[in-house]
């Protein structure tokens, strides 16, 4: 078996050590490289390419940032994982880092915690990061600057993906294909496998985390489209390049829209903020941090504050949203399905769910709560996801009304949004 090769660029000697011995005590990748500057980390990336790179953002002599150039120059599709600490400027650096061609972003572990509990979010959070991103596929990766506007965002899961996801080989078609394209078997395959039983099958071995195979195609399958109704809410989940989805999404979709948009990004304390206020920048739609009890309003976006779980609630004539900070699913807080439950409860028909790019199955589970309440689901496509997780788990269970490639997303939302408007 070859090994994953990883890049470590990081100062500090101590973090240095343990990303080594973290990542060298896993069978299936190895550190092929160190270095202690972004500089000596080029010099070595111009005699041999690593297959993921772990970039520290603050450096003597070449910080990540001024690395990310010259290093995407050499190595255009090598995922980059950001080390960042969870600080205000931490999380501005990362955002700027992920807008010139980071992958992702790991959040480096609070130093008060201890060596053990350093060691133990590596292997349970950047551990699987790396195996999915670099682990068979960083040839398939889309380089990270390549047809994007430049206020676009690039991938992040920050760190909060928990639960190892494979991304499958088989794909379904490009084009957007309606739900009843998947068959019977894949579906009930799909629905089956519970984030506990996906979690009994990760620790021995096995990679049933990972989106069921599409086994057949049967145009009679039992899985329908939903009916056509008007839409009164949009709700989005995504993880492992959700940013840069967002961005691209939000700028497509221009602004005046009759409904409100919620969503959940797994993201921590300080990050949801700084997103809400980019994508306000680079696009018509006001994106806001959720609060607790604000009223939804057509035409805006609130993002799901990180550390808190984000549902909405009818108060009468009006539609609130509450946090809280109940435990996490699926490893995260925020986490989709919570928000997914509730908007089903909330708008029942009146729903269109989106799922976009992210590792894992959050967002599963909630979109069978949208589909028994008749509302409409999208599943972002492989081929323009960066990882086929969340978006897999959804269209080979059959719950998807369309797989759409993120170009066509907003075409097809605002279709939808006008059933039933004059």
């Amino acid at each position: 078996m070859q090994k994953i090769r990883v890049m470590v660029v990081e100062d500090s000697s101590v973090v240095r050590r343990v990303l080594v011995e973290e990542i060298n005590g896993q069978p299936d990748m190895l550190v092929s490289e160190t270095a202690a500057n972004g500089r000596i980390a080029l010099d070595k990336m111009a005699l041999s390419v690593p297959d993921l790179v772990i970039l520290d953002i603050e450096m003597p002599e070449l910080d990540g940032l001024a690395t990310l150039e010259p290093l995407r120059k050499l190595a255009p599709r090598v995922p980059v994982i950001m080390f960042s600490s969870l600080t205000d400027l931490g999380a501005a650096a990362t955002l700027e880092a992920l807008a010139r061609g980071a992958t992702d972003f790991f959040a480096k572990p609070k130093s008060q915690g201890g060596l053990d509990s350093s060691r133990q979010l590596i292997r349970a959070e950047l551990i699987p990061a790396i195996r999915t991103l670099a682990g068979g596929r960083s040839d398939a990766l889309p380089p990270p600057t390549a047809s994007r506007p430049p206020t676009a965002f690039t991938t992040a899961s920050f760190g909060m993906a928990a639960t190892p996801s494979v991304p499958s080989a088989a794909s379904l078609p490009a084009a957007a294909i309606p739900a009843g394209s998947i068959s019977a078997a894949a579906a009930s395959a799909a629905t089956a496998a519970s984030p506990s039983s996906a979690a009994a099958a990760a620790k021995s071995g096995s990679i049933a985390a990972s989106p069921p195979a599409v086994t057949s195609v049967n145009r009679e399958s039992s899985f329908t489209t939903s009916p056509l109704v008007r839409l009164d809410v949009v709700a989005i989940g995504a993880s492992t390049g959700g940013p840069n989805a967002f961005a691209d999404l939000f700028q497509s979709l221009g602004g005046d829209l009759p409904v409100p948009i919620v969503i959940a990004q797994h993201m921590p304390p300080g990050f949801t903020r700084m997103l809400a206020e980019r994508l306000s920048k680079v696009s018509r739609i006001p994106t806001f941090e959720a609060a607790d009890n604000v009223e939804l309003e057509p035409g805006k976006a609130w993002i799901a504050p990180g550390d808190f779980h984000m549902t909405v609630v009818r108060d009468g004539a009006r539609v609130r949203l509450r946090t809280n900070q109940e435990p996490p699913e699926h490893g995260c807080r925020p986490a989709v399905d919570p928000l997914f439950r509730s908007v089903a409860k909330t708008f029942g028909a009146n729903t269109l769910a989106i799922v976009l790019t992210g590792m894992g199955q959050d967002g599963l589970r909630g979109a069978e709560a949208i589909r028994a309440a008749n509302g409409q689901v999208f599943a972002q496509d492989q081929a323009s996801s960066v990882v086929w997780g969340m978006p897999g788990f959804v269209a080979r269970a059959g719950l998807a009304d369309r797989v759409l490639p993120l170009s066509l997303m907003a075409a097809e939302i605002l279709r939808r949004l006008k059933v039933g408007r004059g």
